[in-house]
C-alpha cells in the first residue's frame, strides 16, 4: 500500500488502503481472511508496544473476533500479541523466533524492493512530533499518522478513537 514513513511514523494511503481490500475481496477472500494480522517495525531496540500502538489495534482491529500485533525491533526483539473479543474475550501474547537464515519459498525479494520503492515515500516532516500534531488538527479528528494507521474498519463505518492511558497496556 502507498504509504509515507519517518523513521517512527507511517500513514498509509486511504485509496491505497481501500484498492487493497478491493482487490482481495475480487479474488474471492473475506475482510477476515487478509485483515487480522498487523506487522509492524520499531526503528530502536524495544519491540514492546507504544502507546500509538495499543490504540491502533484497538481501533483498527479491536472488531475482529481475532487479531495479532506483531512488532520486531530494530535489534531484534519481537512482540506478538493474540487478542480475540469472541467468548469471554482477552489476549495473550505469543512466543515466537525469526529464522533469518532460512529462506522463505514464497518471498520473492526483487518484486518486493521494487513494490518497496514504487510504494513507500519518506514523509514531508521529518519530526514525529509535527507529523503527529499537524495530523491530529486535521478536519473532524481523524488522525492520518498513526503509527501503522491500518484503519481498516472506518473503510466500513468510522469508529470513535480510543484514548490511550497507563490502563491500556
Amino acid at each position: 500500500m502507498r504509504q509515507a514513513c519517518t523513521a517512527v511514523s507511517v500513514a498509509f494511503d486511504d485509496s491505497s488502503v481501500a484498492e487493497f481490500f478491493d482487490e482481495q475481496v475480487d479474488v474471492g477472500r473475506r475482510p477476515e481472511q487478509f485483515g487480522r494480522i498487523w506487522c509492524h517495525t520499531h526503528p530502536g531496540e524495544s519491540a514492546e508496544p507504544s502507546c500509538v500502538d495499543e490504540e491502533t489495534f484497538a481501533r483498527a482491529f479491536g472488531r475482529s473476533d481475532w487479531a495479532v500485533m506483531f512488532i520486531l525491533a530494530r535489534g531484534g526483539e519481537t512482540y506478538c500479541r493474540l487478542h480475540f473479543s469472541t467468548g469471554p474475550g482477552g489476549s495473550f501474547q505469543i512466543p515466537v523466533e525469526i529464522d533469518f537464515e532460512r529462506d522463505f519459498g514464497p518471498s520473492d525479494f526483487r518484486n518486493w524492493s521494487e513494490e518497496y520503492a514504487a510504494r513507500v515515500r519518506p514523509a514531508a516532516t521529518t519530526s514525529a512530533i509535527g507529523v503527529r500534531d499537524r495530523a491530529r488538527s486535521l478536519p473532524g479528528g481523524h488522525p492520518t499518522f498513526d503509527h501503522g494507521a491500518l484503519d481498516f474498519s472506518e473503510l466500513l463505518e468510522p469508529k470513535k478513537e480510543p484514548h490511550c492511558d497507563e490502563r491500556s497496556f
